[in-house]
């Protein structure tokens, strides 16, 4: 979390506002990004054993991630440009690249003796390596000029993103902190697992979309028609996918967590399952906020951010000293309080209609049809053969219905960035 806040400081929220921009200020976002993360490192350096406290070993730790914060910063900014672009195919390459050295040298240093602390260094030379392998992609084409005023006026444009980072972080570590506060060491270990597996569905399947439509909305955001299309086929696309999936996984939950994880976890499992809800309960939001970032609209956003932690904590506080486990599933839920945010802002930029298609209905209702399915039979190997086979089908006829929409507004963009000419040496 140390780590995290740092990371958050050094970006200033300048990543996604660098992408927003009509004019990029890809100079002032390396000065700026560079010279933070030089600073926040020396800092962090000199006052590690500030944290000694925590841990004998911490301080050395944080010395060496101290040594990533610049090094991230320069790999930020040719990462970027690329999502701007949308050249994502030369992400994958550098992503394949970083990944390899960090095994190669994990490795390495642990055959040398480096324990646990091979797997810090190996972050920081895998970073180093991608950081290099960008830059000599780029190096030709990213523009870096930097005239008088350009920070001032990037970090000014980013500063509302740099505080919804901020609760983001919160957002994310808030309810292991509720849980720490009244579950014993075992029920919050159950907690943080039943939410990693979870979201891993939704973490895998939305990371990619994401990347790409983020820029896509940020080109698109002075033209409806293009952005309400990009939209409605983004969100019926995933929902497609992930409403099945989740329907197979609440059935499957419990069984699937004792097999692949052991009888040990079979708590994590049930909680998994009552979490399911949580993962499908706001689909306009999914993709909504995404549009509403690139639109330059932050205020909702925060709103919506801070309106979540808020929801989740104090829900928290009220019910997991009675109900325990229980009551932090409950209180997870809370976090939709900050959804109308995002909702009002989706209606006041498309309109309702295109915010509430009733077509999303009608997927909606093969939740319940799988389900039913699972139950109509005590046999696992029927009841998982009928689940697997109704939500496949559902997510066919999705991917049959949205491929040519999906095609329509992603291929022209991808093939204009993708193939532009580059500039002469």
């Amino acid at each position: 979390m140390i780590f995290g806040i740092l990371g958050a400081i050094q970006n200033l929220g300048m990543p996604y506002h660098v992408i927003r921009q009509d004019r990029p200020l890809y100079g002032a976002f390396l000065a700026t990004g560079f010279g933070t993360g030089c600073g926040l490192a020396l800092l962090l350096f000199l006052g590690a054993d500030l944290f000694s406290f925590f841990s004998p070993e911490l301080p050395y730790a944080l010395r060496i991630l101290a040594v990533i914060l610049p090094i991230n910063a320069l790999a930020n900014v040719p990462v970027q440009y690329l999502n701007r672009e949308l050249r994502i195919e030369r992400l994958v390459v550098v992503e394949a690249i970083g990944n390899l050295t960090f095994l190669a040298g994990a490795g390495a240093l642990a055959y040398w003796g480096a324990n646990l602390y091979c797997l810090v260094w190996a972050h920081a030379i895998s970073l180093a390596a991608k950081a290099l392998v960008l830059w000599i992609i780029v190096r030709k084409e990213i523009p870096l000029s930097l005239a008088r005023g350009d920070i001032g006026l990037l970090v000014r444009g980013s500063s509302r993103l740099f505080f919804l980072g901020l609760l983001g972080i919160l957002f994310h570590q808030a309810d292991t902190g509720v849980a720490g506060t009244f579950l014993s060491i075992r029920d919050v270990g159950y907690w943080n697992m039943a939410m990693a597996i979870v979201l891993l569905p939704v973490n895998f399947l939305e990371a990619g979309f994401s990347q790409v439509l983020f820029p896509l909305f940020s080109r698109f955001k002075e033209d409806p028609a293009k952005i309400i299309r990009a939209y409605r086929a983004s969100t019926f696309f995933i929902m497609g996918i992930e409403v099945p999936l989740y329907a197979f996984l609440f059935v499957h939950f419990p069984r699937l967590t004792v097999w692949i994880l052991g009888p040990q976890w079979a708590v994590a499992g049930d909680l998994a399952q009552l979490l399911c809800f949580y993962c499908i309960l706001d689909p306009f939001s999914v993709f909504g906020h995404i549009m509403v970032l690139a639109k330059g609209k932050d205020w909702p956003l925060i709103s919506w951010q801070a309106c979540s932690v808020l929801g989740m904590v104090l829900f928290g506080l009220w019910l997991a000293p009675s109900f325990q486990l229980l009551g932090m599933t409950i209180a997870r839920y809370a976090v939709f309080f900050g959804s109308p945010f995002v909702i009002a802002a989706l209606v006041r930029e498309i309109g309702s209609r295109n915010v509430f298609p009733p077509a999303l209905a009608l997927l909606y209702l093969s939740f319940p049809l799988i389900v039913w399915l699972g139950s109509i039979s005590d046999s696992p190997g029927l009841k998982l053969a009928l689940t697997s086979a109704a939500a496949l089908l559902v997510m066919a006829v999705m991917v049959w219905r949205l491929a040519p929409t999906a095609r329509e507004f992603l291929q022209p963009v991808w093939q204009k960035y993708s193939q532009a000419p580059r500039p002469e040496p």
